[in-house]
């Protein structure tokens, strides 16, 4: 039979001592030759306990695997056997014992606390024998010691397993020893701190292992031997001779009466010493950098009382020494209160405020913007503060540096896409079709040339168009174009825009009105407006499908006039109407008879329209048409 986790694996002296006078006991009361305790293992009987009696043929170790013997019937069936002679029981008249002799035997099964078989207790002798109740009895009781023995070596095994594991795998050195010096015992970590077998160690004691010039020893020795227990920082010896320190505990036991043993838990901590140095030198190291920094630096309490403060601090707050500045508190050098009390709100919430900026009033009366960088530990605050004054007004300076030349670099990016692309386009129709013209001119007929050379003219008054807007938005863009702004007749101003969009609009037959009055005056530079009113119905009619129409009207509204430019064309969508005006994103889509175009038309009329001291906008939805909106001055403005 197999048993998983109930061997014991060791029975102490003390035990196997007293289970030997149960056996011997057994052997006198029953006056019997052999009294054993055996056990179980594996299909094999051993004798474990054999009582020191006269003719006991057994001897602890005999091994015998199972083939009929007494006590393996006692094992299987979990129940006293008695036989009181087995020559003549036809059962057991082949039984091996009887080979030795032993014809009569008496046996009980002993078990682990789990019912698991650990063997039998039995006595046997040479005779017939008929045993009485009051021997049975006896028999039990013994029985029940051993169990009870068993159950205490296998919780005793488990838990010295623990302690063991424990001990060698504990990352920290452990002594046994006695409070005089001597070393009993060391595990695998103090081994390899210091360098020695276990061996060594207990040899050398704590003297060999111990700094023995540690001025820390004897006031710690003296405290152990006081209350029985220290705590502390202490140095040893490896077996080269080098000296670490160690985290340092001990304390002392009873081990038995009269016999007191100490326990010493040892941990290296050369490295933590080597990190505090660092630490020490990094910290003088930044309290020198902080003392001499061109930054203030500061630490005060959320009440304003100042702890500590550098002299670039103190300059910036206009005092003549940081002692100064530290006698005062810091909160009445807010010029805004209520700033400090948001502040503070976000440093309970966040813990934390990067380059916030703030307003002082100086030692000297004088108003100053900073940056002040906090961080809030406890009651604490620490931070940095920098003069933001001059760095405001570079930032601005800068700034606007920045937004001059992202629009000087979305002017060079259109004006390089109109010359790539939107120009060459024309350019080469009409290379291409007056080429066609020239070398095969005698093969086409009237019909076909007067197509052809209609192309070409259409090709050629887009190119002069774009040319125009180029040269106007690049006059516009160096700032070349000077306004002359005066009393305009808008609606004559309409007509002269109709009559150069005219032809357009009667190829696609679509119908121009223009509904402006003829009394409406408006105050602004002829030129810039013609070129904003052109583009406008130029782009209606070119989103316009045939038959469409596009109306021109105006409404006086508050000193001011509302210019209307609507048509029936295709309209657009939210996301283009939001990009019409802007350099950046314009895009510029064919018109219904795949007319092409820029989108610089548009940014002209923004431009030329906020030039002349109004403001443009655009209405539409896909397939309802588009109208665009303008506002100019109705009067002129004296100032």
């Amino acid at each position: 039979m197999k048993r998983e986790g109930n061997s014991i694996n060791e029975v102490p002296d003390i035990i196997l001592k007293k289970w030997q006078e149960i056996a011997d006991l057994l052997a006198e009361l029953f006056s019997v030759p052999a009294a054993l305790i055996m056990r179980t293992e594996n299909e094999y009987m051993e004798v474990f306990v054999s009582s020191n009696s006269e003719n006991n043929p057994y001897s602890p170790g005999d091994k015998e695997k199972w083939y009929g013997l007494y006590c393996e019937t006692v094992i299987k069936s979990q129940k006293q056997l008695v036989i009181p002679d087995a020559t003549k029981d036809p059962l057991w008249d082949h039984n091996p014992d009887i080979k030795l002799g032993m014809i009569c035997y008496m046996g009980v099964p002993i078990n682990y606390p789990d019912k698991t078989p650990f063997g039998t207790l039995c006595v046997l002798d040479r005779k017939e024998r008929i045993f009485s109740g009051q021997f049975h009895d006896i028999l039990l009781r013994f029985k029940h010691v051993i169990e009870l023995d068993i159950s205490f070596l296998q919780t005793y095994n488990k838990k010295y397993g623990e302690y063991e594991s424990l001990y060698k795998n504990i990352r920290e050195g452990v002594f046994l020893t006695k409070p005089t010096g001597e070393i009993l015992s060391a595990n695998p970590e103090a081994c390899r701190m210091l360098g020695m077998t276990e061996e060594e160690i207990c040899n050398l004691g704590r003297g060999g292992v111990i700094n023995q010039d540690d001025p820390n020893l004897a006031a710690l020795l003296a405290e152990r031997e006081r209350t029985g227990m220290i705590r502390g920082e202490i140095t040893f010896k490896r077996r080269d001779g080098s000296i670490f320190p160690a985290d340092f505990t001990s304390s002392v036991f009873d081990y038995a009466p009269g016999d007191k043993r100490t326990v010493v838990f040892f941990r290296d901590v050369t490295e933590r010493k080597q990190a505090e140095e660092k630490l020490r030198k990094s910290e003088e190291k930044y309290r020198n950098l902080f003392d001499n920094s061109l930054v203030g630096v500061f630490a005060t309490r959320m009440s304003g009382e100042v702890m500590y403060a550098n002299k670039a601090l103190a300059s910036i707050f206009e005092y003549d020494t940081i002692e100064d500045l530290a006698s005062e508190n810091i909160i009445f050098r807010y010029k805004f209160p209520e700033q400090r009390e948001f502040f503070k709100s976000v440093l309970l919430r966040d813990g934390i405020i990067k380059e916030a900026e703030n307003t002082i009033i100086t030692a000297k009366n004088n108003e100053r913007e900073v940056l002040v960088s906090v961080i809030l530990e406890g009651d604490v605050l620490t931070g940095f503060v920098v003069d933001n004054t001059y760095r405001t007004t570079l930032m601005n300076e800068l700034r606007q540096k920045n937004l001059e030349l992202a629009h000087l670099n979305a002017t060079k990016d259109k004006f390089f896409s109109i010359i790539s692309h939107d120009l060459r386009g024309p350019c080469g129709t009409i290379l291409g079709l007056s080429a066609l013209l020239s070398e095969e001119l005698e093969t086409f007929s009237d019909k076909e040339i007067a197509d052809y050379i209609r192309n070409i003219n259409s090709a050629a008054k887009n190119t002069y168009a774009l040319l125009d807007n180029l040269l106007i938005w690049s006059r516009s863009q160096s700032g070349d174009i000077k306004l002359n702004k005066q009393n305009i007749n808008l609606r004559n101003l309409v007509e002269e825009a109709v009559a150069i969009v005219s032809q357009s609009a009667v190829n696609k037959k679509i119908s121009i009105e223009n509904a402006v009055k003829a009394e409406v005056i408006v105050f602004a530079d002829k030129n810039t407006l013609n070129t904003v009113v052109r583009n406008l119905i130029s782009n209606s009619v070119k989103y316009t499908n045939e038959k469409g129409s596009v109306k021109i009207s105006s409404v006086q509204k508050n000193g001011s006039v509302e210019i209307m430019v609507s048509d029936t064309g295709i309209g657009m969508s939210k996301e283009t109407l939001k990009s019409l005006f802007n350099s950046d994103q314009s895009v510029s889509s064919p018109g219904t008879a795949n007319e092409s175009g820029t989108g610089l038309g548009l940014i002209l009329c923004k431009e030329f329209i906020e030039q002349n001291g109004g403001s443009i906008w655009a209405e539409s939805k896909p397939g309802k048409g588009s109208t665009f909106y303008f506002r100019l001055p109705y009067l002129p403005d004296l100032n």
